[in-house]
């Protein structure tokens, strides 16, 4: 339960993706800078302070150190014991549990439709050879031509702390700041206007009626028998605790799994409730490829997160939200600040900080406390499109106004 008491500085780290140096990098940053700012605190200033760490997920697949980044990770408990941490899924943790419980008397329905999503292009291969780094490893994962290597659940060693870790994993998770709430989720949550719900409603009850006299099918999986097909509300998905009670709403309710938070693309029209979503999953590099219309201001190749308002619920007149880089410093650890003319929280929707450490880019955190000086702060680390080397780092600000200006 969080204490709304407490003066916090809540720091959001994006998707790392076995990349043990840029984490690495990226927390000791972090840690220098909160360690500076508390040193000059009094005892009883520091009681009323708390820093918090919440990391979305994706924390393996795709970089070459998937194992090192969990250990670094599960440790965090002893060498950051002043800092309260949250783990959050992401839809890799996810298709490794469905590869790990993929067993012949409980065969994922997700595996039976599109495969082992654990490969199949997402990375498990890299993730396989960290925890077993072997020849032999190496030659099965590393297969000329095989989009899914012949491995099974039963040959990977993935020793009972790391399932631990992954048991405890949270879905999603709530902080308020200065009055204003934020929902914290490995990617976007499921929308659906009220439009949409009240037809799905109404199909749903003539379904039913249809289903009544129909013979039941042998089928174990088959979603034609589901008995409430309408898209989860958000109190719905925020009430998802771990691995099971997902799949059990996802199979419930007749989704894909793209639907739903862990997985989900699409961007709403409208804020959900008066949160504002923090996310990744999306690299920003690639958001052209799931967005119908990206704001014209906003570079896709810039690396910076993606601000994404609602522009039906502005109340005044205002100009398109502009990106502005300010150069403070000429070091290759700069200041730069991010303006956004006439914007505020009011109608900010959600931040995307995955801004593609996996292809090459950045790995982003997000600096979030009271805001005195209407600012986000950003740190980001950039592999310079290497795994391994000695990290560029860029310091990013973000202004933006608590409320509009009428």
């Amino acid at each position: 339960m969080e204490n709304l008491e407490k003066e916090k500085s809540v720091w959001v780290i994006g998707d790392i993706h076995g990349l043990y140096d840029p984490l690495k990098k990226l927390i000791n940053e972090i840690r220098h800078k909160e360690y500076s700012r508390l040193r000059y605190l009094d005892e009883s200033d520091l009681e009323d302070h708390e820093v918090v760490l919440i990391f979305l997920g994706d924390y393996i697949n795709g970089g070459p150190s998937s194992k090192e980044c969990l250990d670094f990770l599960i440790d965090l408990e002893f060498t950051f014991v002043d800092f309260r941490k949250i783990f959050l899924s992401g839809n890799h943790e996810d298709m490794l549990q469905q590869f790990l419980r993929n067993k012949e008397d409980n065969i994922s329905d997700i595996i039976n439709d599109y495969g082992i999503m654990f490969f199949n292009g997402n990375g498990g291969e890299t993730t396989v050879e960290s925890f077993m780094p072997t020849p032999e490893i190496a030659a099965i994962m590393r297969e000329p031509h095989v989009y899914e290597p012949k491995f099974e659940a039963e040959q990977f060693i993935f020793p009972q702390k790391y399932q631990d870790f992954f048991d405890n994993l949270q879905y999603s998770h709530e902080e308020t700041i200065s009055e204003q709430k934020f929902l914290f989720s490995h990617s976007l949550f499921a929308y659906q206007s009220e439009e949409k719900r009240e037809f799905e409603i109404k199909e749903n009850i003539e379904y039913l009626e249809k289903k009544k006299n129909e013979k039941p099918s042998k089928y174990k999986m088959n979603y034609t028998e589901k008995t409430d097909k309408i898209m989860p509300t958000l109190d719905e998905q925020l009430a998802v605790k771990n691995y099971d009670e997902y799949h059990k709403m996802r199979d419930n309710r007749s989704r894909i799994s793209e639907e739903l938070h862990l997985w989900n693309r699409k961007y709403p029209k409208h804020k959900f409730d008066d949160f504002v979503v923090i996310h990744g999953h999306t690299p920003t590099q690639l958001l052209k490829h799931y967005m119908k219309e990206i704001p014209e201001e906003y570079n896709v190749d810039s690396d910076v997160p993606f601000f994404f308002f609602d522009n039906d619920q502005e109340k005044v007149e205002t100009e398109k939200h502009q990106i502005q880089y300010d150069r403070i410093s000429t070091s290759v650890s700069c200041d730069q600040v991010l303006k956004f003319k006439n914007k505020s929280f009011e109608n900010l929707i959600s931040i995307d900080i995955d801004t593609g450490a996996t292809l090459g880019n950045a790995l982003t955190a997000v600096n979030i406390k009271d805001f005195q000086e209407d600012t986000l702060r950003f740190i980001q680390v950039f592999l310079n499109k290497v795994h391994r080397r000695d990290y560029d780092v860029r310091f990013l600000r973000v202004s933006i106004p608590w409320k509009a200006k009428k």
